[in-house]
């Protein structure tokens, strides 16, 4: 697998643990990755 670099890597990794823990749930995996990566802002703490 092809990633760039090792954070590349890693970062790679979370993404497919993800997308394979959607599938073992039944849930289709970019609703939920479209919907928890959209609510990360509103998540950020105001400086």
């Amino acid at each position: 697998m092809f990633a760039g670099s090792d954070e590349g890597g890693r970062r790679a990794a979370i993404l497919y643990t993800m997308i394979a823990s959607c599938q073992q749930h039944g849930v289709e995996p970019f609703t939920y990755l479209r919907d928890v990566l959209g609510r990360i802002p509103s998540l950020a703490k105001p400086h």
